[in-house]
């Protein structure tokens, strides 16, 4: 629910980017007429998600609404998708309560239940384990574990879970799984292949698994497309291993096969890699060398050095040599002065920015940071800093004192936007409230990115700016009224949400119409019921709910 709901409060603040000047709080407006009315591509009764109120909580699935009363000091969502919380008395699912330790509590996997086209949470505690709301028989719950999908493991067994049902793996060697080889229908071990539960076999042999797709027998190499398929019989079949997901070697070639597609009529998966070669062959995610030629795939790229080519570790879009570092194709405009080696010169900080020596290259601007202090580049190194946190402003370089949001940010004890600092803004005291809403010692605030190449943060009057806070389900509070975004709903007086029900829904992408929600209020003057997105509309329903059906 919360990424529904912050997605309608988006659309609607979209709405507000033409009121550069100011904004002002104003009253909902009133619609006497008031009703849910569901759209015609809506196929659900409530928006999912959790609801917090001040001393309940309630969660609502597509089709039903669940009060839930924890102890509220202790209640900690642990997902919001499956509805799944624990507080000190014990654990909540939906409108399940399981009055048991919570030592241990993980949520290891999750599982579809066909019939119910519902997909649940398989979890455990160091006692029990659960498949949704139904205890599973495992034999070590306090080692149950995820493997890949619908494999499972504890100390004891390999299991298999699939609608519900839970199998042991007959067999299975737990000590030699390939965790890296499992997927949806197959896992190995030292001995070979298992379909879902049971061996795989292919034309009465065993099956062994080299890679995601790649499988052999002593007779056939194998490729896996929603069926096995047999692949030409030029492969070295006992020398033939992985490299990786796309590259393998035998004893007399290396082979490329596309990951993703073996399918192209007359191709000959074979590298023209001398056999006396094989031994010098070092392989990356997206490339591989003999030493003399580097091939991206299955094309040679003469432009590299074979002999000091590499890829940076864990950055999939660059690769370097003794000549430069490259985002693909393309040479990096670092000034260089020494050749670079990843760990000793040349580096990833924590947001993908490429650290060479002294400069600092952002991939989103293309822009280098050159000449940082020896203490910038620390703080980089100890991912205390990013690229994003550096700025030009008047031509010098600074480090950002704090990130809100993409071009908002504080500099020098200024609030910015782009480069420009925002007059009247208190630095100290600027906060960030929910999603685009911000506000200082005096004022409210919404940052406008609905252009984004002219943003702005343009003012709100009208709340009680000291009490201003986030509620809950993209509804601000202070201590006067309940409020969505510049619209004043009702008094904040004992106030309680009851349930939020789906409005409009956008038909295409051509549909201008904003997305909206119903929310049925309580405060101490009775009930109300509002439409909310791309505006604000309220009703007041009485002192009592009289034939209004939750």
């Amino acid at each position: 629910m919360k990424y529904l709901i912050l997605f309608l409060f988006l659309c609607f603040m979209q709405n507000l980017s033409a009121q550069a000047e100011g904004l002002k709080v104003t009253d909902a407006t009133k619609a006497d007429s008031l009703t849910v009315k569901k759209n015609w591509n809506v196929r659900y009764k409530y928006v999912e998600g959790f609801i917090f109120n001040k001393d309940y909580v309630i969660f609502q699935t597509r089709d039903s609404l669940f009060v839930q009363c924890p102890d509220m000091l202790t209640f900690s969502i642990k997902n919001y998708d499956y509805g799944m919380a624990i507080d000190k008395n014990g654990i909540y699912y939906q409108n399940n309560f399981f009055p048991i330790d919570t030592n241990a509590f993980k949520i290891i996997g999750s599982d579809l239940i066909i019939d119910k086209k519902e997909i649940v949470p398989i979890w455990r505690t160091l006692q029990k384990a659960y498949i949704a709301n139904k205890e599973i028989a495992i034999s070590s719950p306090a080692t149950f574990e995820n493997i890949y999908y619908d494999y499972l493991k504890d100390e004891y067994h390999l299991y298999y879970i699939n609608n519900g049902k839970v199998t042991i793996v007959p067999d299975a060697d737990l000590a030699s799984i390939r965790k890296d080889l499992a997927t949806e229908n197959y896992i190995s071990d030292k001995n070979g292949t298992f379909y879902q539960s049971q061996p795989l076999m292919y034309k009465g042999e065993r099956v062994q698994q080299l890679t995601k797709k790649i499988l052999k027998t002593s007779q056939y190499v194998l490729y896996y497309d929603k069926e096995l398929v047999e692949l030409p019989n030029y492969f070295h079949i006992p020398t033939l291993k992985a490299l990786n997901e796309s590259y393998l070697i035998d004893q007399n070639y290396v082979y490329y096969i596309d990951y993703y597609s073996y399918k192209t009529k007359g191709k000959d998966f074979r590298l023209p890699i001398a056999t006396k070669n094989l031994s010098k062959v070092r392989v990356f995610n997206n490339f591989i060398t003999d030493g003399t030629m580097v091939y991206r795939d299955n094309t040679p790229k003469p432009q590299y050095d074979a002999a000091t080519f590499a890829e940076l570790q864990d950055a999939y879009y660059y690769q370097y040599d003794k000549n430069g570092v490259y985002n693909w194709d393309k040479k990096l405009p670092f000034f260089y002065t020494e050749a670079p080696i990843y760990g000793k010169n040349l580096f990833k900080d924590k947001a993908g920015g490429i650290l060479y020596k002294n400069q600092i290259y952002n991939s989103s601007t293309e822009e280098v940071f050159m000449n940082l202090t020896s203490k910038e580049v620390q703080l980089l190194k100890e991912g205390k800093v990013t690229v994003y946190d550096f700025v030009y402003l008047k031509g010098e370089r600074i480090l950002k004192q704090k990130y809100f949001d993409s071009e908002l940010y504080k500099a020098n004890n200024l609030i910015y936007v782009d480069k420009t600092p925002q007059k009247g803004v208190d630095a100290t005291t600027f906060q960030k409230i929910w999603y685009n809403i911000y506000k200082d010692k005096n004022k409210g605030y919404y940052y406008d990115e609905s252009n984004e190449y002219d943003p702005k943060l343009i003012p709100i009057k009208g709340y009680d700016i000291t009490t201003l806070s986030f509620l809950t389900a993209d509804l601000l509070a202070d201590k006067n009224y309940i409020y969505y975004t510049k619209y004043r709903l009702i008094k904040n007086d004992k106030v309680e949400i009851l349930a939020i029900y789906p409005g409009y829904r956008k038909g295409c992408s051509q549909d201008l119409k904003p997305n909206t929600n119903y929310y049925l209020l309580k405060n101490v003057d009775g009930y109300w019921l509002t439409e909310l997105g791309g505006g604000a509309k309220i009703r007041f329903l009485g002192t009592e709910l009289e034939d209004f059906e939750l």
